[in-house]
């Protein structure tokens, strides 16, 4: 979201990002999800990626499913389409 606004990445971003990485913080994973556009990140990874994410309770991020191909997939394609402006 920051590379996307062209910005840095907040100290409060940070915070979150190593407490969702470092302590599987599902607030902070929350708060993310959020920040970037919740379920709407969903649909613009399958129109620029071609990947299917799916989520059983919209809102919410760890109701969220995806196969381990497309998890792939998306790993390669997001950080190529953001920084060719695709995900902004």
């Amino acid at each position: 979201m920051a590379q996307a606004e062209g910005r840095a990445v907040t100290d409060s971003e940070r915070a979150d990002i190593a407490a969702m990485v470092r302590s599987s913080d599902n607030e902070a994973a929350q708060r993310l999800y959020e920040a970037i556009g919740g379920d709407a990140i969903l649909r613009h990874l399958r129109s620029v990626c071609g990947v299917t994410v799916a989520t059983s309770t919209p809102g919410y991020w760890s109701l969220t499913q995806i196969t381990a191909v497309d998890a792939m997939l998306a790993q390669v394609c997001a950080p190529a389409a953001a920084s060719c402006g695709g995900l902004g």
